[in-house]
């Protein structure tokens, strides 16, 4: 008789809680980068504000396909 379980299934983090994060982290970075680019490059807060959105921008194309490979464990 056979009273072996299957092994418990490998727990994972769903991919919406991955991307938030993401996205919060990004947003985060932009903003900083705003408030950076305003201060020593003594931008007007129009010009900050492009600034940090093209940190954003760049931060996300960077990471949304690093996270998509980290999840999928595959380039494709």
């Amino acid at each position: 008789m056979d009273t072996t379980q299957s092994p418990l299934p490998k727990p994972t983090t769903p991919r919406a809680i991955l991307i938030t994060l993401l996205i919060a982290g990004c947003g985060n970075l932009g903003f900083l980068s705003g408030i950076f680019a305003g201060v020593v490059g003594h931008l007007s807060p129009y010009a900050a504000t492009v600034a940090g959105a093209g940190a954003f921008g760049a931060t996300l194309a960077i990471g949304l396909p690093m996270l998509i490979f980290i999840t999928k464990g595959d380039g494709g």
